[in-house]
């Protein structure tokens, strides 16, 4: 066991962004129920009257950049490197969990290249990674970050917020094996890929539904061009597709996920995702790519849960998937997510916290 020192977590953030993301609402949640250190959100009264015991946790820096343009972009860099100077003068350690690192296509992507990442890199003390795969690839586009402070916990399930909702008139089976995208609408999730598989199949063999905004920061052109084409040549397929470009509450996206059988995650690039880690905590199997990150949930949760394809989407492969997946449904089974029980997650992070307090202290 490692000496337990108190600590002030300064969140950014902490939970402002609950109902777009919970991730940090449950994750903070469950730390202050350990009592092991103080959390707050982040203001800029907290950072500049943090004492010597403080630890700055951040999530998504680049996003923090990546929505602002012109004048904004400029002004929000120099508050990052103003305050992480401050931060560095007071000795107090900056730690980020790498939800994301660079991507083609972000926007803003050539001035936070050139401007951020590798200064953010050399600045940050130490690193949470969620997999395996974040970590290798991080330190492969970073090399400074090898010689961090780093541990490596994952995503956490969604059982805490989907629980409510479970078991509404969502559970009728419909008529049509039903296949589901919802989150962001970005370049790298390539939702054109997933369109055009479902225009490519037997007409009304799939029912697919996508719920999801359209990113401002890296939109998915293909699929705009794409669904434009088929509306405008009134596609026969479109009688079977429903699309609303907006997030969706917790409460209608789990009876989304509940009336389908398969929410399919065709990602050319990511380190992780929390999509993914919902659908499973909903109670539904995912179709992914196979991409690293998705092997390694597969490790995990198992195959029957993980469906992987390899190569490119195609609607046979699609029609496959669901058809296992509608099996899984009619059995009534669970996956087993013991592994990312937000209370063993909560005291990961709490060890690593005392650690990294005992390493500034020595």
């Amino acid at each position: 066991m490692v000496e337990e020192l108190a600590y002030k977590l300064v969140a950014w953030p902490k939970s402002k962004n609950k109902k777009r993301n919970p991730y940090q609402y449950l994750l903070y949640k469950e730390l202050e129920a350990l009592g092991r250190g103080d959390i707050v959100e982040f203001s800029l009264r907290e950072i500049l009257f943090c004492g010597r015991d403080t630890i700055f946790h951040l999530h998504w820096p680049d996003v923090f950049l990546a929505n602002s343009n012109g004048l904004k972009f400029w002004l929000k860099l120099a508050f990052l490197r103003i305050m992480f100077s401050f931060l560095r003068l007071r000795g107090i350690p900056v730690v980020w969990t790498a939800h994301n690192i660079r991507r083609d296509g972000q926007k803003n992507a050539s001035k936070l290249d050139r401007f951020f990442w590798g200064w953010f890199a050399e600045r940050v003390d130490a690193i949470v990674y969620m997999n395996m795969t974040s970590k290798y690839e991080a330190e492969k586009q970073f090399p400074c970050l090898s010689n961090k402070f780093n541990t490596i916990i994952p995503h956490g399930h969604y059982n805490y917020v989907v629980d409510k909702y479970r078991g509404g008139s969502a559970h009728q089976v419909r008529d049509r094996l039903s296949a589901l995208f919802f989150g962001s609408i970005t370049r790298y999730k390539n939702l054109y890929k997933l369109f055009s598989c479902f225009l490519e199949a037997p007409i009304g063999s799939v029912e697919l539904r996508v719920m999801g905004k359209s990113s401002n920061a890296s939109p998915d052109e293909d699929f705009a061009e794409l669904y434009g084409q088929a509306v405008s040549q009134a596609h026969p397929a479109l009688k079977y597709f429903h699309f609303e470009d907006r997030f969706l509450s917790d409460e209608d996206l789990v009876a989304e996920i509940e009336a389908s059988d398969l929410v399919v995650f065709p990602y050319n690039d990511v380190l992780n995702s929390g999509a993914a880690i919902f659908a499973l905590s909903v109670g539904r199997p995912i179709y992914a790519s196979g991409v690293k990150p998705f092997l390694e949930l597969r490790e995990m949760v198992g195959a029957d849960w993980v469906h992987i394809y390899e190569g490119e989407l195609e609607p046979e492969k699609l029609l496959n998937a669901l058809g296992a997946a509608r099996l899984l449904r009619e059995r009534e089974v669970e996956p087993d997510l013991a592994a990312f029980s937000w209370g063993l997650i909560a005291d990961k992070h709490a060890e690593f916290f005392s650690k990294l307090s005992l390493l500034k202290n020595q």
